[in-house]
């Protein structure tokens, strides 16, 4: 299976669980234990503007690179840019960066970014960076809408162009239907990515489904992090896929993983809950974005009925973003009649 490599996103996804702040030692210790579990891509975070050093927010990417503690050859490293941001930062400064071509930039873009996202890709190409392009809430586009844009992504070829399931809805037929209309457009030089997450049950299942598609022939990347660690219902555990892969004779050193958990991650499960609820299977249900329930349980909304009721009053036009005013609305005309 030398075709699968997995990216390991514990820094950036499992960031909202701690607002950010893992604190500068515990970042430096999981990115060196995750190169020495020999995964071939470690996102550390966010290009995010910010002061304070034990968050994985960075200013600018010479602040990754020195961060990072050393530069094997077989692994690459990934910053998230949340597309809407792009213009805060000075990527130009950078350029003369010693180990650029181990640097990535994870573009995260929704479907009305699209064509710009394509743009400023191929700014970033001319600049010698590995661009990934990250189709947030795929599910969104028509089956003309995503073969148009593959054609389009062939021309600036990214160096890989990610499926999201943003909402954690998709089951294994939705994997297959997706992954056939790319894999079968998309040229094979660009690399083809899927990111999951958990609303469902479904994370580990499909990115499995996902390695099974791609059959040995497509490059594919898969999105893991430890023990599944993300905001809500979270994503697909490394630690699994990473045994899954093992037993396909991948050479992965798992126990590193189960160090990351013990040592830096376990102690903020216990206080930080992570992972399936019925709360999170209600938004994937209605197709609604996970951060309904996250803003629900600021406010101490804890009723299901409650919860289930709210979410079903939520409008087609502001299902895929958090419409704060909406839902206070909602919530003073519930409380108040």
């Amino acid at each position: 299976m030398d075709n699968v490599k997995l990216l390991d996103c514990t820094l950036r996804d499992g960031a909202y669980v701690v607002d950010f702040e893992f604190g500068k030692s515990n970042i430096i210790k999981i990115i060196n234990t995750l190169i020495k579990s020999n995964v071939e891509y470690i996102e550390c975070g966010f290009l995010g503007e910010n002061n304070n050093p034990n968050k994985v927010l960075f200013n600018n990417l010479g602040e990754l690179y020195d961060t990072i503690p050393q530069y094997p050859e077989n692994i690459k490293f990934a910053l998230m840019l949340n597309f809407a941001d792009k213009n805060k930062f000075d990527f130009e400064s950078d350029i003369n960066l010693k180990y650029k071509n181990r640097i990535c930039i994870r573009i995260a873009f929704f479907k009305n970014e699209r064509m710009n996202a394509l743009e400023f890709t191929s700014y970033l190409k001319k600049l010698g960076y590995n661009v990934f392009l990250q189709m947030m809430v795929t599910h969104m586009y028509t089956e003309n809408e995503l073969l148009d844009y593959i054609n389009r992504v062939n021309e600036v070829s990214p160096y890989c162009l990610s499926l999201v399931d943003s909402f954690g809805t998709f089951y294994n037929s939705d994997i297959e239907r997706y992954f056939n209309v790319i894999n079968n457009n998309m040229n094979d030089t660009i690399l083809f990515g899927f990111h999951s997450h958990n609303n469902i049950q479904m994370a580990y299942s499909n990115c499995v489904k996902f390695i099974e598609l791609a059959n040995n022939s497509r490059n594919i990347i898969i999105d893991s992090t430890v023990y599944g660690m993300g905001r809500g219902a979270g994503n697909c555990p490394t630690d699994l896929i990473m045994s899954y892969l093992n037993s396909e004779n991948k050479r992965y050193n798992i126990t590193e993983i189960f160090d990351i958990y013990e040592f830096n991650l376990k102690q903020i499960h216990e206080t930080n809950y992570w992972g399936y609820s019925i709360e999170y299977l209600l938004t994937a249900q209605l197709g609604i974005n996970p951060a309904y329930i996250w803003y629900l349980q600021k406010k101490n909304i804890k009723s299901l009925y409650l919860i289930s009721k709210i979410l079903n009053l939520i409008p087609e036009d502001s299902k895929h973003y958090l419409n704060v005013k909406f839902i206070d609305y909602a919530l003073d005309k519930e409380h108040n009649g």
